[in-house]
């Protein structure tokens, strides 16, 4: 009986252990049009990859990217030949951090900061918080998106969900940056050299009231242009779609 217990204590331990490897805490988006998703585990491994549009998944196909470093897997993605066809006209990779803890995000985010389409000035990274990133997959969109689309209804009320969506990243990044908006402006290829990549537009190492402080634009342009925190969003003609409210 003994051994039968030491058996049974070694086999929940190593289903444990698989758990806790394939559990994702946080996750990092890389958005050009292709969008793409990488789910981290607390060892910053990759545990799952997918594209949040056409383009993304065929960005990643065939590309092995399961149980890499996190910093490996954003060079292989943006130093890949399928990324740099959309990359000719000083577009710019928009890298975004998702996660609840605030010291995971700015380790992250130092990490991102080193990658190699940073330093070459072809990609701009943030940090967003764990529930704007939910709010994200609910609206169907990366996180890196979904904060660029918040941002320009912030600065223009007049556009809704559904028209921020159907705009591509150079297009959003264009009328944002036409209305004097943060992201419009930081993220320029003469501006993005490695060495002011943010935490919402602050420097990387730069304080939490202004994290908080963007958080809560954002979240405010999100309620503010009928998006709820469910599932479902607010056209702004007093009709919901989804099961949101």
């Amino acid at each position: 009986m003994p051994r039968i217990a030491l058996a049974m204590m070694c086999v929940l331990l190593v289903l444990a252990g698989g758990f806790t490897y394939l559990t994702p805490v946080s996750a990092i988006s890389l958005d050009v049009n292709p969008s793409i998703e990488l789910a981290l585990n607390r060892f910053d491994r990759v545990v799952s990859a997918r594209g949040l549009n056409a383009e993304g998944e065929a960005l990643i196909s065939g590309m092995s990217l399961f149980g890499r470093d996190y910093r490996d897997a954003v060079d292989a993605i943006t130093g890949s030949d399928a990324m740099a066809q959309y990359l000719t006209d000083g577009e710019q990779i928009a890298i975004t951090i998702a996660s609840d803890n605030a010291q995971r995000s700015a380790e992250l985010l130092e990490g991102v900061n080193g990658c190699a389409a940073v330093a070459r000035g072809s990609a701009c990274c943030y940090a967003l918080s764990g529930e704007l990133s939910e709010q994200a997959h609910a609206a169907g969109v990366s996180p890196g998106r979904y904060r660029m689309m918040l941002e320009l209804m912030e600065l223009d009320p007049g556009v809704t969900l559904e028209e921020a969506s159907a705009l591509s990243m150079s297009e959003l990044r264009a009328r944002i940056a036409e209305l004097g908006g943060v992201s419009g402006e930081s993220c320029g290829v003469e501006d993005c050299d490695g060495s002011n990549c943010s935490i919402h537009g602050g420097a990387a190492n730069g304080n939490q009231a202004q994290n908080e402080d963007m958080d809560a634009a954002l979240t405010g342009a999100n309620t503010g242009n009928g998006q709820g925190a469910g599932t479902g969003q607010n056209t702004g003609n007093g009709q919901n779609t989804g099961n949101g409210q």
